[in-house]
């Protein structure tokens, strides 16, 4: 999976994408899901190499997933720590139980909260929604007039 970023490509592993299909709201019943996206930016692609999935002190509903604070931040530092800080935090993901995902108005108040709140090295943070069969990935920048900017995926042939 694959998406083009300015001059950059976002690159996910397979491990990565498999993990986020696995948790795809095919049951009706079935809570969002959801967690911290973490990888490493090169000069010519970043990679989105680690994700965190629900765990002990989320919240979730069938429409809401709320993480942990302390136990996101907790995998944030264990990455960084381990890779001699070559590994970051980049954003967030969450499921949506519907075909085509978008984000909604808590889900953009998460992105611009986290962009205001957080100090990283990094001046944008990425959000991807896995719907039942799409997935919607975008990214978002520091500052006051930004908006999520979803990404255009690349296919490869």
């Amino acid at each position: 999976m694959e998406y083009i970023f300015g001059d950059k490509l976002v690159k996910f592993t397979d491990e990565v994408v498999d993990i986020l299909n696995s948790y795809r709201q095919v049951k009706k019943k079935q809570h969002e899901a959801g967690g911290i996206l973490l990888g490493r930016i090169f000069d010519d692609q970043i990679i989105i190499q680690q994700i965190t999935t629900p765990g002990p002190g989320d919240k979730s509903g069938r429409y809401f997933f709320e993480r942990n604070v302390k136990r996101a931040q907790w995998f944030v530092d264990l990455a960084w720590r381990s890779s001699n800080g070559e590994v970051i935090y980049l954003g967030e993901w969450h499921t949506h139980p519907e075909p085509v995902p978008r984000p909604s108005s808590v889900d953009r108040k998460l992105i611009t909260n986290m962009l205001r709140d957080s100090k990283m090295s990094i001046d944008f943070l990425f959000l991807v929604i896995v719907g039942t069969e799409e997935k919607y990935v975008a990214v978002q920048f520091v500052g006051s007039d930004t908006s999520l900017k979803q990404l255009e995926q690349r296919i490869s042939v």
